[in-house]
């Protein structure tokens, strides 16, 4: 089931049902990929309707974070658990690796892929990795998709995990998703936060939706132009289409 949240059909459920969906997908090597929705891809979304198109495509779309699990609540009165791609992700491992399924990694710098080989290697020993890939730069060429699916074909990985920025990210796995047998999913930041090279906002912040606030502080001069741009047309634009349902039960 899916709820529209602002431009975005995002998917409702709770997190074992995102895991088991994700493992079907894996185990059929279904061609698709799932997107983890935040307050950044809804707005980005909402100003460009060929990405909204993208998200609206893929097969899984997470309401990820506690703004997004409230705006299913305030927009459509559906209790949504808060989910984040941090705690989904050592979920995925886990049953990747008890149903012996791969796993390709693409995106991030060398050193964000050698830690999570590390980070895999120590906490789920047992989990297939089916290869590494680091793109050149954050916006992979044309030339390059070939190369990337070159070597996944060659590896035939159940899952690609794809490490790259919002929006490039998803345009790249919609782009390719036809092309790659396996089932992909578009992690962004989550991956080096998941395996500790980044650390967790604090429990207090998560649940009061403060998550953003830490990740400024921590990096003020990447994020504070599309924090404040972000989350402020995110409240003006969920304060909008709250009104326009209010107004459509009173006529």
């Amino acid at each position: 089931m899916k709820k529209r949240i602002i431009s975005i059909e995002t998917s409702i459920g709770q997190r074992q049902g995102f895991v088991a969906d994700l493992m079907r997908m894996g185990r059929a090597n279904t061609k698709g990929y799932v997107c983890l929705a935040q307050v950044h891809m809804l707005v980005e979304a909402w100003k460009d309707e060929d990405y909204a198109k993208v998200v609206n495509e893929a097969a899984i779309v997470v309401p990820n974070g506690m703004p997004v699990a409230m705006a299913v609540k305030i927009l459509h009165g559906v209790p949504q658990q808060r989910l984040s791609g941090v705690e989904l992700l050592p979920e995925l491992f886990k049953a990747a690796q008890a149903e012996q399924l791969s796993i390709f990694f693409v995106g991030g710098t060398r050193t964000l892929l050698d830690y999570t080989w590390e980070y895999c290697t120590q906490q789920f020993p047992d989990l297939d990795i089916a290869g590494t890939y680091c793109p050149k730069s954050k916006i992979i060429s044309g030339e390059e998709s070939l190369e990337i699916i070159d070597k996944i074909e060659k590896a035939r990985p159940n899952f690609v995990v794809v490490t790259l920025d919002c929006p490039e990210q998803e345009k790249w796995m919609a782009a390719v998703s036809g092309k790659i047998k396996a089932c992909m999913l578009g992690v962004g930041s989550a991956l080096p936060i998941a395996i500790g090279v980044r650390r967790k906002a604090p429990s207090w912040m998560q649940r009061t939706s403060l998550e953003w606030l830490y990740r400024l502080s921590e990096q003020p001069f990447r994020l504070f132009m599309r924090y404040a741009i972000s989350n402020t047309v995110f409240l003006l634009l969920l304060l909008k289409f709250w009104s326009k349902a209010k107004l459509r039960q009173v006529g």
